[in-house]
């Protein structure tokens, strides 16, 4: 599967803090209490990548 950076961090950007926060439990597997948005959004975007 091919990852498009690009379109990823467009539809990050345009999500509610709330949005990434429930976006960063589904990838991470845990709450986060941030509500720093470009924090929640680098976490998500360079989140280190499952392989198989």
């Amino acid at each position: 599967m091919k990852l498009n950076l690009a379109k990823e961090l467009a539809a990050l950007e345009q999500m509610s803090v709330g949005q990434l926060q429930q976006r960063y439990a589904e990838v991470f597997g845990e709450t986060v209490r941030s509500r720093h948005k470009q924090y929640l959004i680098r976490r998500i975007a360079w989140r280190p990548m499952r392989c198989c």
